[in-house]
């Protein structure tokens, strides 16, 4: 505009204070599982799950660019671990970052035992007939092979796996018979060699 001429501002100087306020940024990161140590021998991590699986955090733009893209779990010690389990665990926050609605994490941790097979020979065991009978039995043994958990194969017992034929209400005369395998309920039997059994019952 246009200069006043004979007017005198007093104070001469005048201090002027004008609030600037830091801006706040808000960000979409990931949750990282983060774990230590391994699981007990014969056994896998077969899966990690997360919940929630990503969270807001808040802070200043420049220090949200810096944290990249997730946020670590404190970690979950699988030292040994035989079963899967869920555990609520701490989420870790850098410095200058903050949780917007929460602060830890639901994470479920499954543990598979490592799937094998074995070859087992056991002798065939005879159930259901008369003492005062003659009986043949052929072949005496067979061959099963057996899939499951690596560690209860490792484990398995002579006792664990029996050959079963039952004769109860057969006459003498020769027969062909499907034995039955007895085993562990978390065993499968895959084969068994051979699958029938020749009886011959005589007086």
């Amino acid at each position: 505009g246009n200069t006043v001429q004979g007017v005198r501002i007093s104070p001469a100087v005048v201090s002027v204070r004008v609030p600037v306020n830091q801006r706040i940024g808000f960000k979409d990161v990931s949750v990282k599982v983060e774990t230590k140590g391994n699981v007990a021998s014969g056994y896998w991590l077969s899966n990690i799950a997360v919940e929630p699986s990503t969270i807001t955090v808040v802070g200043s733009p420049a220090r949200l660019d810096e944290i990249g893209g997730f946020i670590s779990t404190e970690p979950i010690d699988l030292s040994d671990v035989r079963n899967s389990f869920l555990r609520v665990v701490n989420l870790r926050f850098p410095e200058g970052v903050s949780p917007v609605n929460t602060q830890s994490a639901q994470v479920t941790i499954d543990v598979s035992a490592i799937t094998g097979g074995q070859t087992v020979q056991r002798q065939v065991t005879v159930r259901g007939v008369d003492t005062a009978l003659h009986l043949g039995v052929s072949p005496e043994t067979v061959d099963i092979i057996l899939a499951g958990p690596l560690p209860v194969l490792q484990a398995l017992k002579v006792e664990d796996v029996q050959v079963i034929i039952d004769l109860a209400g057969r006459t003498p005369g020769k027969y062909k018979v499907t034995p039955t395998v007895v085993k562990p309920e978390s065993l499968k039997v895959e084969s068994v060699v051979p699958d029938t059994i020749e009886v011959v019952i005589s007086k």
